[in-house]
């Protein structure tokens, strides 16, 4: 997925069981995102069966999928869900709050269309190797004070 954010997501599959589903998400992926008021997750749900509209109730390590209208279906749903990245949750366009504020595409190189035909591709190399120039690089502002107490309440949770 490409998106003007940083975002982490994950796929899977449940079974609503008497219109109910608890979904805990994986401990690995909770330890590349956060998920906090600020920065909730979001759960998209495709029901592979016949029942009731269904609703999310998102959690922090997790979520619940509850058939709507009383319903007490069995049926099978897979999902999507996307959370923020772990210590780049307001990361957004050219912001990058590692190298500090204002714009940061300067310091972003462009990755030039690579042609089909092989020797055209190593002759594409040839010449970028003679032409290189190093980006600016900015100074690294992190961790920062306020990076630094995202990082606290994450790991907190994990615990």
């Amino acid at each position: 997925m490409e998106s003007p954010e940083v975002w982490f997501e994950d796929f899977g599959h449940a079974n609503l069981v008497n219109g109910i589903a608890e979904v805990s998400l994986d401990p690995m992926y909770l330890e590349t995102i956060l998920i906090d008021d600020e920065h909730p997750m979001h759960v998209f749900v495709q029901v592979q069966g016949e029942c009731e509209d269904v609703y999310v109730i998102p959690g922090k390590t997790g979520f619940t999928v509850k058939e709507k209208n009383g319903g007490a279906s069995n049926v099978r749903f897979s999902y999507r869900l996307v959370a923020k990245r772990l210590h780049f949750p307001d990361h957004r366009f050219g912001n990058d709050p590692v190298w500090g504020p204002g714009d940061t595409r300067q310091y972003s190189e462009r990755a030039p269309k690579r042609p089909l035909d092989y020797n055209e591709m190593v002759k594409q190399d040839e010449e970028a190797k003679k032409n290189w120039k190093p980006t600016p690089s900015p100074a690294i502002n992190y961790p920062d004070a306020p990076q630094q107490e995202i990082t606290r309440k994450a790991e907190t949770k994990l615990k």
